[in-house]
């Protein structure tokens, strides 16, 4: 499962039922109020990837670990409930252990800040907080490469000199 699919699995999961859930870079119209967005911020990796085995006898594949910052919005008049709500899920073990099926491991959520806001000619409830998690990536079909020969030549002063190595 992709990064956002398991993301949005793991927020719809999360919220109560019928809660719209929008990524923040999607086009068009916002829906009626309350809904929540969700946008991913950072994405490094975290230790080195490994290869692991693949399907095929000659094959590896590469298994990448990552670390997800990820900005969760509430807008609405139960914003701030909303994100308690995700907040909430991450001591779920059903949850959590559904988002670690879809390869995510949703571990920590910073406290909510209220950035309400003047829109129109009124106020809009707004809350922020952001989302940490986990992801494991497997590349399938990644050969692990090799040097098989180095030459290398050159001179020192009035001395050349050549050497091969071969694996």
């Amino acid at each position: 499962m992709s990064l956002e699919s398991a993301l949005h699995a793991f927020l719809t999961a999360a919220l109560p039922v019928g809660s719209r859930i929008i990524r923040s870079d999607q086009d068009g119209e916002r829906p009626a109020k309350p809904y929540v967005t969700y946008k991913i911020m950072t994405d490094e990796e975290e230790g080195h990837a490994n290869f692991i085995p693949g399907d095929d006898e000659d094959s590896e594949d590469l298994l990448e670990r990552k670390r997800i910052t990820v900005s969760v919005q509430g807008f609405g008049s139960t914003a701030r409930s909303l994100l308690a709500s995700v907040f909430q899920a991450l001591y779920r073990d059903d949850l959590v252990e559904a988002a670690i099926a879809t390869g995510i491991t949703p571990y920590l959520m910073d406290p909510a800040t209220n950035i309400t806001a003047v829109v129109d000619s009124g106020f809009e409830e707004r809350w922020v907080s952001t989302l940490h998690v986990r992801y494991s990536e497997t590349l399938v079909g990644v050969t692990e490469g090799g040097i098989e020969t180095i030459d290398v030549t050159g001179d020192i002063g009035n001395v050349a000199f050549s050497l091969e190595v071969t694996e």
